[in-house]
């Protein structure tokens, strides 16, 4: 149990023990007024700021996967300063910049611009177009990025895989689209065929079904599972490609580093078409199901510091949650623009 959670568990031990003083909503808009305050500062420095970026030579920790010649390294292996470091709280996007959230709702620029792809050594990691920011430095070229606690998994135009991070695979000869990958392995699509590469070689994923033969969009890596989804189902495997289970709907959700939870929650769509609201953690050990209420259809959900948040909207509204045992409203944005990758 992380040390946030720990925390989150005493309060709500505490909440039941003392009573709760009446409602007042005088309050509550304040706090909201405060926040939506808090956002358009932030996005208007974030419109103006300037990032100065500083061209780096990048190499590969040992233990990354084998590719060119890797040039220098950095002394720790991570650049230590610049955009997106030294920063706490969960990574959003906000207004087009990126964004970290504290627990008590505070917003603070990382002067960085792009796609989120994870955070690493507690370092936003970022593709800007085709440049990957924070692995280490700035790699040019890249396609297509995933990020563990350990390390980035990345893949450039030439098609070749590489690591920056602790540990790795051997990538050499792999063929196809990069379209997952964790501590444990990444995993290429090649057509409908998903192969999983780590320690012990490739594993071509079975993904079969008696209905019909799925075609996979999203592969998510943690510990020793990998969960594969398409359009409507999803798909619960071990390392060595063999399903251990699967389910229809709750395609929108998010791997745990530790590959013990897949939590997921249904879209604006799945409750139009008769999906249960809420959030739902799913054990994928023991294939037990565990439901919290969440207000809003989900948008996306993402892991960070073993944490989970998810990202709600309502109309123009849209809402991030810290959720545990229940979910505490964290950041909310009246603009629309609010995203976690």
């Amino acid at each position: 149990m992380s040390e946030k959670t720990r925390i989150r568990t005493t309060l709500h031990e505490v909440e039941e023990a003392v009573a709760v003083p009446a409602y007042d909503g005088s309050v509550v808009a304040a706090r909201a007024r405060s926040i939506r305050r808090r956002r358009r500062t932030a996005g208007a420095l974030a419109g103006t700021a300037v990032v100065a970026v500083v061209a780096a030579g990048v190499g590969l920790l040992p233990g990354a996967w084998p590719g060119d010649d890797p040039g220098p390294v950095a002394t720790d292996g991570w650049a230590a300063a610049g955009p997106g470091a030294g920063v706490h709280g969960v990574p959003v996007v906000l207004d087009g910049s990126v964004q970290r959230v504290d627990d008590d709702g505070t917003l603070t620029d990382t002067g960085l611009r792009g796609q989120v792809v994870g955070v690493v050594r507690d370092r936003v990691v970022v593709l800007d177009g085709d440049r990957l920011i924070g692995a280490g430095g700035h790699v040019e070229g890249v396609v297509a990025a995933y990020a563990d606690p350990t390390g980035v998994t990345y893949q450039r135009a030439d098609g070749a895989v590489l690591r920056e991070g602790v540990g790795g695979v051997d990538a050499d000869g792999v063929t196809g689209r990069l379209v997952g990958a964790g501590a444990g392995g990444f995993a290429t699509l090649e057509g409908v065929v998903v192969t999983l590469h780590d320690a012990d070689g490739a594993h071509r994923l079975d993904l079969g079904s008696d209905a019909a033969t799925p075609r996979p969009d999203r592969v998510q890596v943690g510990g020793g599972t990998v969960v594969v989804t398409d359009s409507s189902t999803v798909s619960v495997l071990d390392l060595a490609g063999t399903r251990r289970s699967g389910f229809l709907g709750g395609t929108t959700g998010a791997l745990s580093a530790d590959g013990a939870t897949y939590a997921y929650a249904p879209t604006a769509a799945e409750v139009d078409r008769g999906m249960r609201p809420g959030l739902f953690s799913y054990d994928t050990g023991s294939g037990q199901t565990r439901r919290t209420a969440l207000p809003a259809a989900a948008l996306d959900l993402t892991w960070y510091d073993g944490g989970l948040y998810v990202l709600t909207e309502d109309g123009d509204t849209r809402t991030l949650w810290a959720c545990d045992q229940t979910c505490d409203q964290l950041l909310v944005d009246d603009g629309g623009t609010l995203g976690l990758r």
